[in-house]
């Protein structure tokens, strides 16, 4: 273990957002949002560079916005006050079997709420339009991604609902499932098109080599879409054994209805359910498997934020903390590693404002950020 206390300056280029402590009176609107999941990603609303309409009107101050999952799940909420806001973001808890969060590639939905005509936008009302500023190192909006950092930098709300007959699909919505480790459900993804101001329950046939209620908890044959929810998720939940039975697989066939129609191009998914160990789907994502390498603590903190990293190949990287406003905040940590060994990093901050702060870690081969809070 290498302890680092040597400082530079260093320079970083965010776009502008500015932190606000949450409203001391709770949410008129939206309630019962999830929190403390333990995945969290960061939302910064540019309000100053941006422009935010609801039909064809600035927001104003006392209306809400809130994020949701595809299946209706709250997962952020702040009230609307005219200036910068950044929120968080809340995944799915990797230790619990239910869905409670957003899945990593999940479409974030968002909502709105006129506090003057007490009306809420999105879902089966109204049309949301949509602008995520791309530019390091703010992500591609739209899709989930565990300690992301996105710049809503343009909304326009309109009247116009969507309509028409339903059209169904499905994926597979979350990584493939394992007998064993956290995190360790597998999950479809059935989406529908056209109107959503009824609830719509979609039929479907479970099949492949793991039987269902036995290799895995039992599922039933139909899932409902809920009205104004543009998804629903059938998770698969294995059943651990102690025999070998090697990789076994699950598929899921929707079926033709009255009610809707099949998008045949996307009539079925599968799954693999792993025979032991933990699931290995998803370490050849890039960003994934950089954020394993490392790790910020206490968060959130109050004095210090600690930073281990094992460095997956040599290189020289620096370490420093941001505020929302892309100002380094404090000592930027710099040296040389050596692939495989472990770093641990002090970042000082007991002088900094309550708010949120991200550590970036930066070297030859790109950068990983980590969205930290402090507390008084």
């Amino acid at each position: 273990m290498h302890v680092i206390t040597r400082s530079s300056a260093a320079a970083a280029l965010l776009t502008c957002a500015l932190w606000l402590p949450p409203a001391s009176n709770a949410q008129p609107h939206f309630a019962g949002c999830v929190s403390n999941t333990g995945s969290t990603a960061t939302i910064i609303v540019d309000v100053n560079n941006g422009t935010h309409t609801l039909m064809g009107a600035p927001f104003e101050a006392g209306d809400e916005i809130a994020f949701f999952s595809e299946d209706g799940t709250c997962v952020g909420t702040r009230t609307w006050t005219g200036a910068n806001v950044a929120l968080t973001l809340w995944g799915d808890n990797p230790v619990t079997p239910e869905k409670d969060g957003l899945y990593a590639g999940e479409k974030i939905e968002v909502r709105f709420w006129q506090q003057a005509t007490d009306i809420e936008f999105g879902g089966s009302n109204g049309t949301i339009g949509l602008n995520y500023a791309e530019n390091p190192p703010f992500i591609r909006g739209g899709t989930y991604q565990h300690d992301g950092l996105y710049n809503l930098s343009g909304t326009t709300v309109e009247a116009t609902s969507p309509t028409g007959r339903n059209k169904v699909a499905t994926s597979r919505g979350k990584a493939d499932a394992s007998e064993r480790g956290d995190n360790n459900t597998g999950a479809f993804r059935i989406t529908r098109e056209g109107s959503l101001e009824k609830a719509l329950t979609v039929f479907f046939a479970v099949t492949g080599s793991a039987e269902n209620g036995v290799d895995y908890a039992h599922i039933d044959s139909f899932a409902t879409i809920e009205p104004g929810n543009t998804a629903t998720f059938v998770v698969v939940e294995p059943v651990p054994d102690n025999g070998y039975e090697g990789v076994e697989t699950v598929s899921l066939e929707l079926l033709p209805h009255e009610e809707y129609e099949v998008v045949q191009e996307d009539v079925s998914a599968m799954l693999t359910i792993q025979d032991g160990g933990p699931s290995t789907v998803g370490l050849d994502d890039p960003v994934a498997e950089a954020n394993d390498h490392l790790r910020a603590f206490p968060n959130p903190f109050v004095d210090a934020v600690s930073v281990d990293y094992v460095a997956p190949e040599n290189d020289f990287i620096s370490v420093a903390l941001y505020d929302a406003l892309g100002r380094s905040v404090g000592a930027v940590r710099e040296r040389s590693v050596v692939a495989g060994e472990q770093y641990r990093f002090e970042l000082p901050a007991a002088d900094l404002p309550v708010g949120v702060y991200f550590v970036r870690l930066s070297g030859k081969t790109g950068s990983i950020t980590s969205t930290v809070t402090r507390l008084r």
